[in-house]
């Protein structure tokens, strides 16, 4: 069964006994059960610890000729700042920054920024960019969406400021730029609260969702482990 999307998932997995699925932590709801993996529960603190595993790096990536323009450097400082920080955690997100410090406001800003890319990082970094518009006022941030790979095309062409993408950053899709880690995404693997089971091996799911299993393939609820 394929979703188009977070709600779609949700509701399928609320409905269907035996369903499984995976969503960002941020969006799962108490309609449907998180299970731990490998004995870990899936939560922020996990996740920013590295217990919980299974988890992506949602990132900016850009040229460093980009941030000698004084807005681009403004947003950029914004978002590693205690103020984003803040946001990232009421989202659902896991902050990778403990020792950030406070935006201090900078005179004499204004220009616009161009943000697009991946379409999990998109709501978040709206919310930041409306925050940052807000102490900023003659600052424009336009944020699009077009995926991964539009992040990292739009980044290496110059057609955005800042590309985002949901994946560990690989040089050889924009060579001439580099990247810096925004927030920590977890993924829970959600079932039917009426499914018995609270947990499983990173294994066991692995063997749920690799078409190339073989004999090791999970098919079956009673095969759990």
């Amino acid at each position: 069964i394929v979703q188009s999307g977070t709600p779609a998932i949700l509701a399928s997995v609320k409905t269907n006994n035996y369903a499984i699925a995976y969503e960002s932590l941020g969006y799962v709801t108490s309609d449907v059960k998180m299970l731990k993996i490998d004995g870990v529960e899936p939560t922020l603190e996990n996740v920013k610890n590295g217990t919980y595993k299974i988890a992506r790096s949602l990132s900016v990536v850009y040229k460093t000729a980009t941030l000698e323009r004084a807005e681009v450097a403004a947003f950029y400082e914004f978002i590693n700042s205690a103020d984003a920080q803040t946001i990232i955690s009421a989202d659902g997100y896991a902050s990778v920054k403990d020792d950030a410090k406070a935006y201090e406001v900078k005179t004499g800003l204004s220009g616009t920024i161009n943000v697009s890319g991946s379409t999990s990082l998109q709501p978040l970094m709206e919310k930041l960019a409306k925050k940052f518009e807000s102490v900023q006022s003659a600052v424009k941030v336009n944020v699009t969406g077009g995926g991964s790979g539009t992040g990292y095309k739009n980044a290496e062409s110059g057609v955005s400021d800042l590309g985002m993408i949901s994946e560990e950053f690989n040089q050889s899709k924009a060579e001439s730029c580099t990247s810096g880690v925004v927030a920590k995404d977890g993924i829970a693997v959600i079932v039917n609260k009426a499914n018995p089971i609270d947990g499983m091996s990173l294994e066991t799911l692995k063997n749920i969702y690799n078409v190339d299993a073989g004999e090791n393939a999970v098919k079956t609820w009673n095969q759990v482990k």
